[in-house]
């Protein structure tokens, strides 16, 4: 399980390359989580003329570029989750209402791939 990690790394396909290659013969799948970068708060700040990042962060993910980066390490993504993350409780009534049946504004994106 790789949660929060990929977006924290300079090169994340040396990363997933060198951690396939030293865990394949012990391990069957990985479940990684990363920021999503259609998340409804990277919208709405681009509509105040904002932008929100967390520094330490190198790369916000979209399912196909975090599919993408997988496949070229070799890795086969067999499926994906839209999550979110801890909001307020006054930010949670207006998602729920607006975003209800919009996963793809959800904060996280939850992956699991074969190694």
């Amino acid at each position: 399980m790789a949660g929060e990690t990929l977006e924290h790394i300079d090169n994340p396909v040396l990363f997933l390359k060198t951690l396939r290659e030293l865990y394949k013969e012990n391990i069957d799948y990985l479940l990684i989580s990363v920021p999503n970068a259609f998340a409804i708060k990277n919208f709405v700040s681009v509509f105040n003329h904002l932008e929100f990042i967390n520094t330490d962060h190198r790369y916000y993910f979209t399912p196909y570029t975090l599919a993408k980066i997988l496949v070229i390490s070799g890795f086969t993504p067999i499926e994906f989750w839209f999550v979110n993350y801890y909001e307020p409780p006054q930010r949670r009534f207006y998602s729920r209402i607006l975003f209800k049946n919009k996963p793809g504004f959800r904060g996280t994106i939850v992956m699991i791939s074969k190694f």
